[in-house]
């Protein structure tokens, strides 16, 4: 699919103007599913100020989004290299709240991380998660990852190859289609309010 309607939203890139809708997204997900996501329990403000602070550091957010609302997202955050040299590596992370984990949307947001790593030079993805957290161990097992334990955690490697001509379409037709649905949802903001 290439603007991935999943009924009865949409899976589009986030950006700045998100960061209030992100917070949010974090700090409406469950107990276990905010333990899963980050690893260990964090408080409402320490959560907050993550999300807010989230679209300032380089990387590539996605989000399912609902109403209006953001209800699941992932985030490709790339290594940081001393030398300014182009990063080879980026962690992965997905949330999506409790009552849409069944609905395949980690694994939409997942093929769409890895679409972008791909056209960005990333090679390596790496998947952080707790023993317990078993969907995204499966995640990285669909996509062909090695599962690594370390220390308390394991850890999903997933290899890149180069990109290919479809993932560059795919990437820039997901991008085209990111911007139309911006475009019009800036308009109907802008709609004057009926007399």
């Amino acid at each position: 699919m290439l603007h991935e309607h999943i009924h009865p939203g949409v899976m589009r890139r986030l950006n700045v103007g998100d960061a209030e809708a992100f917070a949010e997204h974090l700090l409406r997900l469950d107990p276990v599913s905010r333990q899963m996501r980050f690893e260990g329990a964090l408080s409402d403000d320490t959560i907050r100020k993550y999300a807010l602070g989230a679209f300032n550091r380089p990387g590539v957010h996605l989000g399912y989004v609902e109403n209006g609302m953001i209800r699941a997202a992932g985030e490709l955050v790339p290594e940081v290299r001393k030398d300014f040299s182009w990063p080879a590596e980026a962690e992965a992370a997905f949330s999506v709240e409790k009552h849409l984990q069944e609905g395949r949307i980690g694994t939409r947001l997942a093929e769409r991380i890895i679409g972008y790593a791909r056209v960005s030079g990333i090679r390596r993805i790496v998947l952080n998660c707790l023993p317990q957290n078993v969907r995204m161990q499966r995640i990285a097992a669909h996509f062909g990852g090695e599962l690594r334990y370390l220390e308390g955690e394991y850890q999903g490697i997933i290899e890149l190859g180069a990109p290919n001509l479809a993932t560059c379409l795919r990437a820039g037709l997901h991008e085209g289609f990111d911007l139309v649905d911006r475009a019009l949802n800036f308009a109907e903001t802008m709609r004057p309010a009926p007399r």
